[in-house]
Parts: structure tokens; C-alpha cells; sequence
């Protein structure tokens, strides 16, 4: 499907290539996935919403003409864009201020107008809602002209009786300079060479277009995660390369000897060493006769280590904040080790929380970190602080300090997994409410009392559920809602342990439970994304209230 809309390749070639009986198949397939992709895209009333939840304070605004083949006849004229002295169909789109596409509205005659175009759309009355505002060219002159508080802010056009001033020339600038990002998210947009095969029929032309603003979004987050995973790996090189001269980074034997009492006698014992750089502590675990798989994001790490210690370990190229870890051993390990790498994290407790989960009975997790006070002040950096140290050993059922060669080693043990997880405990609130959102297939199935437990995912900005606790759930499809009481709430270190445990028919009546737990993680852009299932999911079971909000009408 892919190769259909980034290649243009042919539906012919396609169905040999992948020995498929008919082109007509292969042109079916790629419909069916193109409306699944449509049904995703943003609307307009949720898009600026969510910009504003981000912090965001201004959207760029602009038109774009999507260049089809010329129709003959009657029906030709209405298709031509005078501006562009060519035949097309007319898009608007909203972007956020580094140009990613947000919004894209429904394709239109190549005659119709962009400012039309955006007060059919009630733009402006999208953005005030959100407490938007959006910078726009001068073809949306006129579009927004409160006196007191303008959303739609343009330049300043010159007329016959009116010259501009300096001064406005300079602001016509400083919008253009502004806006000169959205040009970026419509070029995302028109890699996708399907749109050069585009007819005038605007209804696929809309469907075509909102599948291609989910994927080139999807595709931008994609290449954002790659850049930002290596610059925090170059930031993580460099920051060590620059402390050799405060850092001492051989494997001594204290610390050795200290690692390996941590290993079982058998000789299955495997450890996970995250952050292996070039392998010294790999080989040296290797060594003691245990399996080892090394784990690191930087390619050239791990072809030094490689290259100096050979099949030592397992080498793995990884993120361990951002992947779900499938390349892991299935069966745990005995040790898990970080050395020099608990500085660097992003989120140092959700990484600690999911790897807190792979150790095997009696194993321990130990963090390898310089001694803060060994550390000049200018350096602090590439270490923890002492207050930090005693904040992690907190929030561990058991913890372990050693001292040797100006290093801490922090040993961690896993706790108890019937113990609700530190992070969601901290956040304990007296009998309170919470507010759920529901699509309206499984508000149906909650109204009718077929659904009787909520799956949910222990997220870092939602309080925790106790039983006694009130759960409001709302249909986003529409204002009813329907209160319920917790019965019982039960932690999983996973949606598979969860729907191993409980009954899935009482989650989704109307799905398989392969199918539910697909549905649960999400696909292509992900309903509950592995960093957050790495937290630990949750069973709420429940009794319901009587429902309330608008009375349902008599027939």
C-alpha cells in the first residue's frame, strides 16, 4: 500500500510482485486501508484544542492547489485556479509553528477561494474556541477584523490611495518570516506521488488527502524520534569523552566482584547490561560464565564492541526509553545492570519501572554511577545527586549502597507484584471522581451493562483509581454520561498478564481477545503506546449508577 501511494507504483506490477490473482484486488485493499487511514486524520474541532493543551499560542493558516489532470467539456472551467493558471483542486491546512500539518480540510474546485474556503470551514470560530491564533497571507485579508481582538493575523496590503509605511512593510516581513514554516508541512504533504494521479472527484480527493496527512505526520514523528534519539546519543558521547579526566571507566575488580554476587551459581544465569558503549562490563559478565545481552543506541559503540570483544555478548541496537524491548530475552534476567547511562534519561523512574520488571526472582537491578562528591561542579552532569540517590532507593521495596573506586552502585530490587507501583501509589487521592472518555461503540456496551471492567494504562498525569472511587464516563460521540462505582481495581505488568488474568468478554463483549489486545496497544499511532503500558496496566471492575445528563427522547 505504501509502495501505491509513495511510489505511484502500478497495481499490475503490485499484484505479481505479490502474487495476487487481480490489480482489482490490490486497488481494493489500498481503498479499504486509505479510509481506515481518513477515519484517523484530525478534525477541526479537536486539532486546535490540542496545540492549545500543549502550550501552543499561535497555528499558521494557508491554501495549497493540489494539480490534477484537466477535464474536457462543461465541468472544465469550475476546476481552473486563476491564480495559478491551472487545473486543481484547493486545500486549507493548519500547522504548528515548526510547520507539521495538523489539520487539512475537504478538497474544493480549484475556482473557490481560500477565504470562502475558510469561513465555510469557521475557522476562526474553531480557533476562538481554543484560544488560538493564526498567522495567514494577505489572500485571508478580511477573513477575522474584530477591532479589539483579531485571531486571524495577516499583512497589511497596499491599495492605490494607500502606500505602505515603512513600518508596515516591516511587519508584512516579520508575518512572512513567521509563516513561512506552513510551506514545510504542504511539502511533507506532496511527497506522496499518488497525488500527481489525482482526479477531480473531490470526495476521494478528501479521503486521499487526510490518509496522506496521518502518514506524512507519522512519518515526521518517526524522523523527530530518530534526530532526537542521536543527538542525546552524540550528547551522551561527547559528555563522557569530555569527563575521561573525572570519570574512571575500566571495570575494576571491587566492582566486578560486587556485580557477579548478584548472579545465581547455575550456569543459565544471564544479565542485561543498558548503555554497554564499547563492553567492557559485557565482556567482563561474560566472562563469569553467564549469557549476556548488551544493549546501546549508538551503532558505532557497538561495532567497537564488537570489534574488540567478538561474541561475547549478544549486541543490540536499542533505545530502551522508546521501544517495547521484543528483542529482549522473554525469560528475564538475573541481573540488569546501568553503567554510566541513569544521567542521560529522559524519565529515569518509567525506564526503571519497566526494566524493575524483567529481573528474575532474586535478581537486582544495579545502577553504576560516579560518586557526586569525585565530580567537579561544572560536571555535575554526567552524575546523580545525593538527594536524587536516596529518592530512587525510596521508591524500591529493597535497596543496596556500595562505595568503591569514587563509584556508586545502587542495587535495586523488584517489588512485589502485588504492591501497586511507587509511581501511581505517590499519587493516592481520597474517594474521588475521575473522568473517563469512551468511544461510543463501548459506551453502548457500558450503557446496556455488558461491559462490567475498564482496561487502563497508569499514566503519570492520571490520579489513581481506588475501589469506593466514582468514574465518570463520557461518549465523545455525544454529552451523555454514566457514573459508576469501583468494585476492585487490580495491577498487571501488562496488558497480557491482564488478559490473562481477567475476563476479556467483560472488557469488550464484542471483540476476540487477540483481537482486544492489538486493539489495546494500538497500531499506527498507538491508543496506549508501549512507554505507557510500560508503567503497568490496570482492571477496574465496577457497578453502575443510573445514567444521567440530557433525557433520551420519547417515541
Amino acid at each position: 500500500m505504501l509502495a501505491v501511494l509513495r511510489h505511484d507504483q502500478r497495481l499490475r506490477d503490485m499484484a505479481g510482485g505479490n502474487e495476487v490473482s487481480s490489480s482489482s484486488t490490490v486497488r481494493r485493499w489500498v481503498l479499504e486501508v486509505v479510509d481506515l487511514l481518513a477515519a484517523r486524520a484530525p478534525r477541526l474541532d479537536r486539532a486546535p484544542k490540542k496545540i492549545a493543551r500543549r502550550g501552543g499560542a499561535v497555528v499558521l493558516l494557508d491554501g495549497t492547489l493540489v494539480r490534477t489532470h484537466r477535464r474536457t467539456g462543461p465541468d472544465n472551467r469550475k476546476n481552473y485556479n486563476g491564480k495559478h493558471k491551472a487545473h486543481g483542486l484547493l486545500v486549507l491546512a493548519l500547522t504548528d509553528e515548526k510547520g507539521n500539518l495538523i489539520w487539512t480540510s475537504s478538497a474544493r474546485p480549484g475556482r473557490a477561494s481560500e477565504i470562502t474556503a475558510a469561513r465555510h470551514d469557521h475557522i476562526t470560530r474553531h480557533l476562538r474556541e481554543a484560544g488560538l491564533g493564526a498567522l495567514a497571507d494577505l489572500g485571508f485579508v478580511g477573513l477575522d477584523d474584530p477591532d479589539d481582538a483579531p485571531v486571524i493575523i495577516t499583512g497589511r496590503k497596499a491599495t492605490r490611495s494607500h502606500r505602505l509605511t515603512n513600518a508596515e512593510k516591516e511587519a508584512n516581513q516579520l508575518v512572512s518570516h513567521e509563516r513561512a514554516a506552513v510551506e514545510h508541512g504542504f511539502a511533507n504533504l506532496k511527497t506522496w506521488r499518488i497525488l500527481t494521479k489525482v482526479r477531480m472527484n473531490v470526495q476521494h480527493a478528501t479521503t486521499l488527502l487526510r490518509a496522506l496527512l496521518v502518514l506524512a505526520n507519522h512519518e515526521v514523528q518517526r524522523w523527530q524520534t530518530i534526530t532526537r534519539r542521536r543527538s542525546l546519543c552524540c550528547q551522551h558521547e561527547d559528555c563522557i569523552t569530555d569527563s575521561h579526566q573525572y570519570l574512571d571507566l575500566r571495570v575494576h575488580d571491587e566492582t566486578l566482584s560486587l556485580l557477579l554476587t548478584r548472579l545465581p551459581t547455575a550456569t543459565d544465569g544471564r544479565a542485561l547490561d543498558v548503555g554497554c558503549g564499547t563492553g567492557e562490563l559485557a565482556a567482563h559478565l561474560s566472562s563469569s560464565g553467564c549469557a549476556v545481552d548488551a544493549v546501546d543506541w549508538s551503532e558505532t559503540a557497538l561495532a567497537d564492541a564488537r570489534a574488540r570483544h567478538g561474541d561475547a555478548a549478544r549486541w543490540l541496537r536499542l533505545d530502551i526509553e522508546e521501544d517495547y524491548g521484543g528483542s529482549l530475552h522473554p525469560g528475564g534476567y538475573d541481573l540488569i545492570t546501568l553503567r554510566f547511562v541513569a544521567p542521560f534519561l529522559r524519565s529515569l523512574d518509567r525506564t526503571l519501572d519497566a526494566l524493575g520488571r524483567r529481573p528474575r526472582p532474586g535478581g537486582a537491578l544495579v545502577l553504576i554511577t560516579p560518586l557526586a562528591s569525585a565530580i567537579p561542579d561544572e560536571r555535575r552532569g554526567v552524575t546523580l545527586a545525593e538527594d536524587e540517590l536516596a529518592r530512587l532507593r525510596n521508591r524500591w521495596a529493597g535497596s543496596e549502597r556500595h562505595d568503591a573506586k569514587g563509584l556508586v552502585l545502587l542495587v535495586l530490587r523488584r517489588p512485589s507484584q502485588d504492591e501497586t507501583p511507587p509511581h501511581v501509589a505517590a499519587r493516592r487521592t481520597p474517594s474521588s471522581a475521575h473522568h473517563f472518555h469512551l468511544t461510543g461503540r463501548h459506551y453502548g456496551q457500558l450503557e446496556a451493562g455488558r461491559k462490567t471492567i475498564e482496561a487502563r494504562v497508569a499514566t503519570s498525569e492520571r490520579p489513581a483509581v481506588e475501589a469506593g472511587d466514582t468514574v465518570v464516563f463520557h461518549d465523545r460521540s455525544s454529552d451523555r454520561e454514566l457514573d459508576i462505582i469501583v468494585k476492585r481495581t487490580t495491577w498487571y505488568a501488562s496488558f497480557e498478564d491482564l488478559l490473562g488474568a481477567e475476563d476479556p468478554a467483560r472488557i469488550d463483549p464484542d471483540r476476540p481477545p487477540d483481537g482486544l489486545l492489538v486493539e489495546l496497544r494500538g497500531d499506527l499511532c498507538g491508543i496506549h503506546p508501549p512507554a505507557e503500558e510500560a508503567l503497568g496496566a490496570v482492571a477496574i471492575e465496577f457497578d453502575h449508577r443510573p445514567p444521567h445528563g440530557p433525557a433520551a427522547p420519547c417515541r
